[in-house]
């Protein structure tokens, strides 16, 4: 139970512009009554004027976490919910690491798009998904360095009152991270249900679907022919002939996007797509 009183008091004196001996030892009951720390406080009380900082800087620890009417038993029991999670994520990601290692080892293809520990992984259409869903897996790698690194800082620390803002920090971010995973996770696109349903797509689906196809394209072209080439030079290029024909599949589907809805293809890219291997009318 949060003894309100006690938290006003500790805003009074730490607004106040100046203490004397008297102040500072009052300040100083209230820090025995936080930490319970008898030494403490008779050192405190041995010469209180020397020891103001000492007090301030006590009273400013336990307050933040009193104004979110949060006891030492309520941050011990936050504490025990998230550090075994991110504790076990870590881990996940660490085993990850030394797989992967493993399979670099072995020239042996991994995860396309990296890793996210408590992540399904990167969606094989990550690619068609709109903007807002598909930068959901960069934000979270962001998200997830700064997971790691509040969750080292806590380490440091014995005390709930000095874990207390990094685990209010933690919490955010962690449970943001999940929630935007399963957001990542349990997208569908809802031109999808209107195919379902027998709609026709709005022209600004189509807009988004030729451009979104386009973009894709360009952006895959040169890797998808130079795929080809060392398929084509190696009678042992087993793993670049696989890479080959899964990149081909996607930018052929693009394609068809681009040629369903007469969206006209350039010449230098039509060249490009002829060289990756898709036979597409040549320019005149």
């Amino acid at each position: 139970m949060i003894d309100k009183k006690l938290t006003e008091d500790m805003q009074a004196w730490l607004n106040a512009e100046k203490h004397d001996r008297e102040s500072v030892a009052r300040g100083a009951e209230m820090v025995l009554k936080l930490t319970r720390n008898m030494a403490m406080y008779q050192t405190i009380m041995r010469r209180p004027e020397r020891f103001e900082s000492k007090v301030r800087y006590e009273l400013q620890k336990f307050l933040p976490m009193r104004l979110e009417n949060m006891t030492t038993q309520d941050v011990k029991l936050l504490d025990a919910e998230l550090t075994p999670q991110i504790a076990a994520a870590i881990e996940e990601q660490a085993k990850f690491e030394a797989e992967h290692k493993a399979e670099e080892d072995n020239d042996t293809e991994v995860p396309e798009g990296g890793y996210l520990p408590a992540a399904s992984g990167i969606r094989p259409d990550h690619d068609d998904l709109p903007e807002d869903v598909r930068n959901i897996w960069a934000e979270n790698k962001e998200r997830w360095l700064k997971i790691k690194k509040l969750y080292n800082t806590i380490l440091t620390f014995e005390q709930p009152c000095d874990r207390y803002e990094y685990l209010k920090q933690l919490k955010d971010l962690w449970y943001t991270y999940k929630s935007e995973l399963g957001r990542y996770d349990g997208y569908v696109a809802p031109s999808d249900d209107a195919q379902a349903e027998g709609e026709e797509p709005t022209p600004a689906d189509i807009a988004k679907n030729i451009a979104n196809a386009r973009s894709y394209i360009t952006k895959n072209v040169d890797r998808l022919a130079e795929l080809r080439r060392l398929s084509r030079e190696s009678d042992d290029a087993t793993k670049e002939l696989d890479e080959y024909n899964k990149l081909l599949t996607k930018v052929r589907a693009r394609v068809t996007v681009l040629n369903d809805n007469n969206a006209p293809i350039g010449d230098d890219l039509k060249t490009k797509l002829n060289e990756a291997g898709l036979s597409l009318p040549s320019a005149e």
